[in-house]
């Protein structure tokens, strides 16, 4: 085998490529153990009646706390999706800051930083990151997201927005990913509305993970978050009775993981859970052959009862790693990111 050079970045062994023999060991993966109490964030505000919410986590280390952008809205009968920033010291306890941006109730006393009346409320922005590698001040935030906006036309479909502060966000005129691409365009598509990205800083570029026709995950590059690469396939369902509905990438040491958010078809099951996935360049990746989920499926009604998706990446502080879950269906008082 070829051989590779140790670095101070950490080495798991995950996939094994690295491990010339082994003999008398065993390899085991054990499942994420929940902290705290939960959910961690939940919907309080008049402007947070949302059922079900997605959410992006980092770590700022610049700044040395943890930012949460989170979708809430449908506070009126006429609003619908706004995405909302918190902030914590340990990941743990969160507060929801003034930004003082737009005004919602009659009041700009709020946490609000895209609001409903951006395409008409039809936003869902799941991936939002502070990116170390563009060293332009205006676009230091990168963020990814969904709109259903013009559902039936042309800008239905995968926008990308960049900021200075996280707060004030720069959306692009039209879908970089189209739902409808136009006959004879060069719109990049069909995709879906399930997506993610990755600031991959080993590669220094940009990945963007998106939901195929017919059931494959794709992806596409770039260098600069302005140009991408045709969308192509990198993981398919193994069988008839599963679905890859969404998945993460993320670098870790000298590799990447990521999260898979898998749905199980089969009658007797009807559940999502998040299968570890592992990749030595970002590009191809397998699934890691552990036996049960990476976090345990909770009661029926409860946090956790296979519906969780999980967060675009994991958030550090410390060197370990924590992932924040999106609960989907439970009762409305558990509402939140747990």
């Amino acid at each position: 085998m070829s051989v590779s050079i140790l670095r101070d970045r950490p080495r798991i062994l995950i996939d094994l490529k690295e491990i010339d023999k082994q003999s008398n060991v065993v390899r085991e993966f054990h499942q994420a153990q929940r902290h705290g109490r939960h959910p961690v964030i939940a919907q309080t505000e008049p402007w947070e009646k949302m059922v079900g919410m997605t959410a992006s986590v980092i770590y700022d280390h610049q700044e040395n706390r943890f930012k949460a952008w989170y979708m809430a809205g449908f506070y009126a009968p006429s609003s619908e999706q706004i995405q909302c920033l918190a902030h914590s010291a340990d990941g743990i306890s969160w507060t929801k800051p003034n930004v003082g941006l737009h005004e919602v109730l009659g009041s700009r006393d709020n946490n609000i930083v895209i609001p409903a009346d951006y395409h008409d409320g039809k936003d869902h922005f799941e991936t939002m990151l502070k990116d170390p590698l563009d060293s332009d001040p205006q676009r230091r935030y990168k963020a990814i997201g969904w709109s259903s906006y013009d559902w039936d036309g042309p800008l239905a479909g995968i926008y990308t927005a960049t900021s200075a502060d996280g707060m004030t966000w720069l959306h692009t005129p039209e879908p970089v990913f189209h739902y409808h691409p136009r006959p004879g365009a060069k719109d990049l598509g069909p995709v879906g509305d399930a997506q993610a990205m990755m600031v991959d800083t080993l590669a220094k570029r940009y990945v963007a993970y998106l939901r195929g026709h017919g059931g494959p995950r794709l992806h596409s590059f770039s260098d600069d978050f302005r140009t991408w690469t045709s969308p192509e396939p990198f993981l398919w369902p193994a069988h008839e009775e599963e679905a890859l509905y969404n998945n993460t990438g993320f670098p870790y040491g000298e590799q990447y993981l990521g999260i898979l958010t898998h749905f199980d078809k089969h009658p007797r099951a009807n559940t999502q859970s998040l299968q570890l996935l592992t990749s030595r360049d970002a590009a191809h990746w397998d699934r890691v052959p552990a036996a049960e989920s990476v976090v345990a499926l909770g009661g029926v009604g409860r946090l956790g009862h296979g519906s969780d998706h999980a967060d675009r990446r994991a958030a550090y502080s410390g060197g370990r790693p924590a992932l924040y879950l999106l609960p989907r269906h439970v009762a409305a008082s558990q509402q939140g990111s747990a």
